[in-house]
């Protein structure tokens, strides 16, 4: 069974993933293997420098990216088209022979129906901007940018499970066995 783990940034799904993780599951980081994708595929860094030019020597310039997409965040899908295909073919050979897998995914839609079903990690505008200032060192406008380029993005449509993340790290640990009992998935430790 391939579950896909989704939310905006600052939502914790990183922190349900962790979980998940504790709990035995295999669990796969897109957001890990797109950032292996930009030091070791030299054709997906190819690819980004005929499209944008942020290359140089064979590296991206990822500061200067991010700082062109988020000045320009309809370029945002140009990234997207050349990242997904690879992303995708990555995680789903990264979960192997798993009988359950979670792929933690920004972007849940690029898996098409590759997944049996989406968990949907979700929290208040307002804690996940205070998140994201805590975990980046970044002030708030950064913050609020961040969750601008992600305002279209509609986590909680065609998900089998919502996860609220408002509360604390214990609520988050005990809505995701609630969520693992109602559908029978056992933790590898506990079959």
């Amino acid at each position: 069974m391939l579950i896909l783990l989704t939310g905006g940034a600052g939502s914790g799904k990183s922190t349900a993933a962790r979980y998940l993780a504790q709990l035995g599951f295999c669990v796969v980081d897109c957001d890990k293997i797109y950032h292996d994708m930009l030091v070791d595929d030299p054709e997906y860094i190819d690819s980004i420098g005929k499209v944008f030019g942020f290359v140089k020597d064979g590296k991206i310039d990822r500061e200067a990216l991010t700082r062109y997409l988020f000045l320009n965040p309809d370029e945002v899908k140009k990234v997207e088209k050349l990242a997904h295909p690879v992303v995708v073919k990555r995680a789903v050979a990264m979960t192997g022979d798993s009988p359950v897998a979670f792929i933690e995914a920004q972007v849940p839609e690029a898996f098409g129906d590759l997944a049996d079903m989406k968990w949907a990690v979700t929290a208040d505008p307002g804690i996940r901007i205070e998140r994201i200032t805590q975990r980046d060192g970044c002030d708030r406008a950064r913050a609020v940018g961040l969750l601008a380029l992600q305002k279209n993005a509609d986590y909680e449509k065609g998900a089998a499970e919502i996860l609220r993340n408002d509360g604390t790290y214990g609520q988050l640990c005990e809505r995701i066995d609630a969520a693992l009992e109602k559908y029978s998935i056992l933790p590898p430790a506990k079959k």
